[in-house]
């Protein structure tokens, strides 16, 4: 009689597969690869991953929780646009938007409402920090 039979892959190697889960629920198991794409990402979901070795599933990873769905910024960034021109910058944003300019280092170069047209600022050559309502960019100027 035979019994306590354990199985060795051909290879060898033990198979190592990925659990991911959302807000502690499984949403995708056996996985091969170490990257994985979700749909419907919400602020405030909680994230872990597992690793499983020949079946077996080990702790989860520490919870990754989600602050910003980044949507947020995507819709303010379409609303304004910052380019670095030679010796200027132009800045287009809706009337009325609170802009603030910065050199790299820090030093204040300019603080104005906008008027809802093209407004252009005449810099030195370098990089910039500017700051539209609550939208922050950087642009080079030549």
């Amino acid at each position: 009689m035979i019994d306590d039979i354990d199985y060795i892959p051909a290879s060898g190697e033990p198979i190592v597969t990925y659990r991911v889960y959302k807000n502690d629920n499984v949403i995708a198991s056996d996985l091969e690869q170490c990257t994985y794409h979700v749909e419907n990402v919400i602020v405030g979901d909680r994230f872990n991953v597992s690793v499983c070795v020949d079946g077996v599933e080990y702790a989860k990873s520490n919870t990754m929780l989600v602050l910003s769905t980044g949507v947020e910024e995507i819709l303010q960034d379409t609303e304004c646009e910052i380019l670095g021109l030679q010796g200027a910058l132009c800045v287009n944003a809706p009337a009325g938007s609170q802009v603030d300019v910065w050199t790299a280092s820090g030093i204040s170069v300019a603080s104005f409402q906008t008027s809802g047209n093209s407004q252009y600022i005449q810099v030195p050559s370098g990089s910039y920090i500017i700051k539209i309502g609550q939208t922050t960019k950087k642009a080079v100027v030549r």
